[in-house]
């Protein structure tokens, strides 16, 4: 087919300059993300009685009280991994690290929750570290109550209205003054993901809580949520129906508080049971998670190693970075000045690590 120079010579113009934009773009989303983030791992929970070390929790609550690192409650298997036929066991533990001490040292206070639990929420508040719902290999709880280190060591308030349905395995944040739980399951004997989606508005908590509209997808448990300034994001996450998984989810939805109101946003998330923050009001950051489900043996892999940036205005996943740690999932994301602590969790099906992965963000 002959084609005339001219046209020729606008068709090899038009395809350089639609190159060009999609580099720039490419390099320009690139550039957009502000963060570089320093890994590492060398951070430890020190061991409980009678434990030569500590082999790590999963579901532990977790977060900052004046500048004490908490991290309280979880559970393991210290007497042999489960397809060995070892036990779970659920701990009462607070542990207590100070992050502005020049001479920094862990404190240990045992039997320091109401009873052994895990699998709550915790939500970092101005005055506290706020737990809410959890387990115990017998029920799921609906107590809400806030802990908080003092001189004297640990204070716990429980002047909080307890959930409306026992809950462990949901999702939760804060946003503008309301705390927001979503998902999760209600019994240890049947359990099922539920859609329920609770509202506490901390200026009226004399309210109690409000069940609100859930999002228009499946039921989960083990979901990400985070939210920005104006928004709250539920990532993920599985549907099960009497303990028996049903679907392994990588939808997300977004939900505006001001129109409160559900969508769906674009893109598949393999985030199950992992951790998220915003970046700079631009970017979702996922810190591993679970993207698919393996036999749970000793010759599992691990879960992954991934950090995943979401441009939350273009909805689309523009970065993903492999660290050359493990990244625990079944655990919290707690942010302190510029520093990010992933508070022990599950590395592999039944296996802990008492590591405590530490990134500081640099812009």
């Amino acid at each position: 087919m002959f084609i005339p120079l001219k046209q020729l010579t606008y068709m090899l113009a038009s395809i350089i300059l639609t190159t060009n934009m999609v580099a720039q773009t490419q390099k320009t989303t690139s550039q957009q993300i502000p963060t570089k983030i320093c890994w590492d791992n060398q951070l430890i929970i020190p061991p409980d009685s009678g434990q030569e070390a500590n082999p790590g929790l999963a579901g532990v609550y977790s977060g900052v009280s004046n500048n004490h690192l908490l991290i309280a409650g979880g559970a393991n298997f210290p007497k042999g991994m489960p397809w060995d036929g070892g036990q779970k066991k659920w701990w009462r533990t607070i542990y207590s690290f100070p992050l502005n001490s020049n001479n920094p040292s862990w404190q240990v206070f045992e039997n320091a929750l109401p009873y052994p639990m895990a699998y709550g929420i915790s939500v970092q508040l101005p005055q506290g570290i706020l737990c809410i719902g959890g387990n115990d290999a017998d029920q799921c709880y609906s107590d809400v109550f806030m802990i908080n280190k003092t001189p004297e060591g640990i204070a716990i308030s429980y002047d909080w209205p307890s959930l409306p349905v026992p809950l462990s395995n949901c999702s939760g944040t804060y946003l503008n003054g309301k705390i927001y739980i979503a998902g999760g399951q209600e019994s240890m004997q049947q359990a099922s993901a539920s859609n329920h989606f609770f509202m506490l508005d901390l200026a009226h908590k004399e309210y109690k809580w409000q069940k609100l509209a859930s999002w228009p997808g499946s039921a989960r448990g083990y979901a990400v949520c985070t939210a920005d300034s104006a928004n709250i994001y539920l990532i993920g996450g599985r549907n099960y129906i009497n303990n028996q998984i049903t679907e392994v989810l990588t939808d997300g939805y977004v939900y505006n508080q001001k129109r409160n109101e559900w969508s769906l946003i674009k893109g598949k998330f393999p985030v199950m049971a992992g951790t998220a923050i915003i970046i700079d009001e631009q970017f979702l950051l996922f810190v591993g998670g679970v993207s698919r489900l393996l036999p749970t043996n000793d010759s599992h892999p691990g879960f992954d190693n991934i950090l995943r940036y979401y441009n939350i205005k273009e909805q689309r996943m523009v970065k993903e970075e492999i660290i050359p740690y493990s990244i625990p999932v079944t655990t919290n994301i707690v942010y302190k000045d510029q520093t990010l602590y992933i508070t022990s969790g599950e590395i592999r099906p039944g296996v802990r690590t008492p590591n405590i992965l530490r990134g500081k963000i640099y812009k």
